[in-house]
């Protein structure tokens, strides 16, 4: 019997943690980042990547999120897709969350983004979400360069279809029109075609979707992925 309630005891608290400690628990990675492709004498560029906030409603983990944000006082910003989650795809009132979310970001540079899993969030979703905010551009299978004090920076964003075929030969066909100068940065929602863009001359890959690893031990990390 103790061992029975003992079990219980541990599904519950997990149960607990799952949903009301772990997804509130905002944290920040700084990497660095060198290449020969940046002026040596040029300030760091300081980009915000965010990825997978899977809005439902705005509680204190979004406007924690927004100060975390603010205070990071980033030069530019990339989002790299899934702002719904996959209940909440066509819900008004997530829709209204997310616009009340996203429309805060704003860095000197600019606010980029994707969508993310069609699944989660068909691209006329994602163009809904974004509509009209005049602090962000969505790239959706296009390129966007900008100048930059360390040169010019040209920001791919790519539809992922999770078909890794499609999802190939897109990335070489938008690479034909990349631009020749300057450091080429790839938004995808998902890590799958890493290889490929290494090879097609991409320099930073920055993508979400495996939020850290969906099985994780501690100490240990990821396992499963």
């Amino acid at each position: 019997v103790w061992l029975l309630i003992a079990l219980l005891a541990a599904i519950i608290a997990v149960v607990y943690y799952s949903t009301w400690v772990e997804p509130f628990r905002l944290g920040v990675t700084q990497q660095t980042y060198t290449t020969k492709k940046w002026r040596a004498d040029a300030p760091p560029l300081r980009l915000l990547q965010i990825g997978d906030i899977h809005v439902e409603r705005v509680t204190l983990r979004e406007r924690y999120l927004n100060r975390l944000i603010d205070e990071l006082k980033p030069d530019m910003i990339v989002f790299t897709g899934d702002f719904v989650n996959l209940s909440n795809t066509n819900d008004p009132e997530s829709e209204k969350a997310i616009r009340e979310i996203i429309s805060e970001w704003r860095a000197p540079l600019g606010v980029y983004c994707i969508s993310g899993t069609p699944l989660v969030e068909p691209l006329e979703r994602v163009k809904a979400f974004t509509n009209g905010l005049d602090n962000l551009k969505l790239l959706p299978n296009q390129w966007f360069s900008l100048d930059t004090l360390g040169g010019r920076l040209n920001i791919l964003g790519l539809v992922v279809t999770h078909d890794m075929a499609h999802d190939r030969a897109l990335l070489k066909k938008m690479m034909l029109s990349a631009p020749k100068d300057g450091l080429h940065l790839l938004l995808m929602h998902p890590p799958d075609i890493a290889p490929e863009a290494n090879e097609l001359g991409i320099d930073l890959y920055l993508c979400g979707h495996t939020h850290g690893g969906q099985i994780r031990f501690p100490l240990i990390g990821a396992v499963f992925s």
